[in-house]
């Protein structure tokens, strides 16, 4: 008898375990066909053929280096899947935007402090940090970022330089890998970029 039960666990476990490996395998897949979409319009190119990894796409938008790709972090107790957009740029300063009321305070401040930077202003929706304070607080004057944040509501974090435009969101769907969407959230990094970039 407890064999039998034994052998019947052992088999249901075996059947989840297929079904997850089959899902993400096929979701990963899916993922690629709609980052393939991406090739012409961006001129870039679909990368990653781990089966345990999502695929990357790497391209250029007016001649700026661009990447999308999807990554877990670990928040706690829980695994989230974040799609990450890249930027390149000429900014040398480091602004971290977090958004409000997405994450929790720091239990230590200075530690976060030494990764994120000081808190140097806020806008609508986010806080923003630099550990760079004074050449923070020169491109915020020159760069009129806020005008620019509109179309980035949805993200719960951006990381403005040095070298590069980063913004983050919690993975919610299809929407989110549609070459469509991605095209937008890259012209959006491009505008702000070149914002940035005026003297």
């Amino acid at each position: 008898m407890i064999d039998q039960i034994t052998l019947f666990f052992g088999a249901v476990l075996l059947v989840v375990v297929s079904a997850m490996f089959v899902h993400s395998f096929l979701d990963k897949r899916r993922v690629r066909q709609h980052l393939s979409m991406l090739v012409p319009k961006l001129s870039g190119a679909v990368v990653g053929d781990n089966p345990f990894s999502y695929p990357r796409f790497e391209g250029y938008i007016q001649h700026r280096r661009c990447d999308f790709f999807l990554t877990v972090v670990k928040a706690g107790r829980r695994h989230i899947l974040y799609a990450v957009y890249s930027l390149q740029s000429a900014i040398t300063c480091d602004l971290l935007l977090l958004k409000t009321r997405f994450f929790k305070p720091a239990a230590d401040e200075a530690s976060f402090a030494e990764l994120g930077g000081a808190p140097v202003a806020s806008f609508p929706g986010y806080e923003v940090r630099s550990r760079n304070p004074e050449t923070a607080h020169a491109a915020l004057k020159q760069g009129n970022i806020e005008a620019h944040l509109e179309g980035f509501s949805e993200f719960s974090s951006l990381q403005l330089g040095p070298d590069a435009l980063v913004c983050a969101k919690p993975y919610e769907g299809w929407q989110d890998v549609s070459s469509e969407t991605i095209t937008r959230h890259l012209m959006w990094l491009q505008k702000l970029a070149e914002a940035m970039e005026q003297k």
